[in-house]
């Protein structure tokens, strides 16, 4: 163990410290437990430059390879934790980086190709982390924006955005002393309003997608090209999705509640009718088979799956949001045809898989709107 020299080429655990004895112990625990060769490097911070400089002091001794980041709070391993989050990278060469897990970032549902109890996820926090090199070489460092706080989701965001997966190791057995990780006063606000500021800005004008569902829904849609569309649940989508149909004639939105409805009226196309509708007004009674494309992303979706088999034309398709949910699975059963478009993602307090989209047809699509 080094403070700040990497002699050889491998997997790097780099162990960012106030205190080099301390990282010193972490590290001689981590290495007898890990269950396979690694270099560790104890990075001390002795001019006080904050969690992000100092792990980029690491990365760049221990050059472009497989990296882990470990907080020197640690107060528990499993023995084999880093082999086994080593196996799981080396098994899925999507992922670009895992974490241990629960309590480290949002669960979402496991991509099919994955290990079992390897979770994606939308952020984890870097006290455990393994980057893979090719995530490192695309990815390069950590953002020094970022003093302390919000550099691991910021490079968990990029990572994403690259097409990299962020995972989970649930189970895995690391324990670590939150709030031990040596922040000064004004570094969180700073980091956490930075980041605010910037995320707000990439948001502004696309919708409450997470990056996976945009990667996936934006080119079916663009091939389905449907003319009319019928959307339960206005908002951001009703701003964006429009613009990406060559061939659309009409976008009907509807909205309960007034006070969204208000935000974005003004914000629509001219092809857009953005209706404020409650009770079974929101059902649309009136109205029969008309449109070619129903998505269902409101308020009472299980009756809108319902009230969708009448308004649908004839080959026409039903896309559901947050299909996991078991509140909308009586809806979902009403369909003849039933194909994942994305996987669900974080669990909510019930425990419900939510985000995930869901493409749903009756019996007679089998020819018509298809991408």
């Amino acid at each position: 163990m080094t403070n700040g020299k990497c002699p050889v080429r491998g997997i790097t655990v780099i162990i960012p410290t106030l205190d080099t004895q301390r990282g010193e112990n972490l590290a001689a625990v981590a290495r007898a437990s890990a269950g396979c060769e690694a270099n560790f490097l104890v990075i001390t911070d002795r001019k006080r430059e904050g969690f992000t400089r100092t792990v980029n002091r690491g990365m760049r001794a221990a050059g472009q390879v497989e990296t882990c980041l470990l907080n020197d709070d640690i107060q528990e391993f499993q023995q084999g934790w880093l082999a086994e989050l080593h196996a799981r990278l080396a098994h899925s060469p999507d992922i670009g980086l895992i974490g241990p897990g629960p309590g480290n970032g949002y669960w979402l549902r496991a991509s099919e190709s994955w290990p079992r109890d390897t979770y994606g996820a939308e952020h984890l926090s870097f006290w455990c982390v393994l980057i893979s090199k090719g995530l490192r070489q695309e990815a390069g460092l950590l953002d020094e924006s970022y003093i302390h706080y919000s550099s691991d989701y910021a490079y968990c965001d990029r990572a994403l955005e690259l097409g990299w997966g962020v995972a989970l190791c649930i189970g895995l057995g690391l324990k670590h002393e939150m709030g031990g990780s040596g922040g000064q006063p004004g570094w969180l606000g700073h980091d956490i309003g930075l980041y605010g500021l910037r995320n707000r800005r990439k948001q502004t004008d696309n919708p409450y997608f997470p990056k996976k569902d945009m990667r996936a829904f934006e080119p079916w849609l663009k091939a389905l090209n449907p003319r009319r569309v019928l959307e339960w649940g206005a908002g951001r989508s009703t701003v964006y999705w429009p613009s990406k149909i060559a061939d659309l004639e009409c976008w009907v939105s509807i909205e309960h509640n007034f006070l969204y409805w208000k935000k974005f009226r003004p914000l629509v196309a001219d092809s857009v009718d953005l209706r404020f509708l409650t009770g079974d007004e929101y059902l649309l009674p009136e109205e029969g088979p008309s449109y070619d494309l129903i998505m269902v992303d409101g308020t009472r979706r299980n009756e809108c799956l319902f009230e969708a088999h009448r308004l649908i034309k004839p080959g026409g398709v039903v896309i559901l949001h947050d299909w996991g949910r078991r509140d909308y699975q009586e809806g979902i059963a009403s369909y003849a045809k039933r194909e994942i478009l994305t996987l669900g993602s974080r669990l909510d307090t019930n425990g419900d898989v939510t985000q995930g989209l869901l493409i749903l047809r009756d019996a007679q699509s089998e020819s018509g709107l298809r991408p």
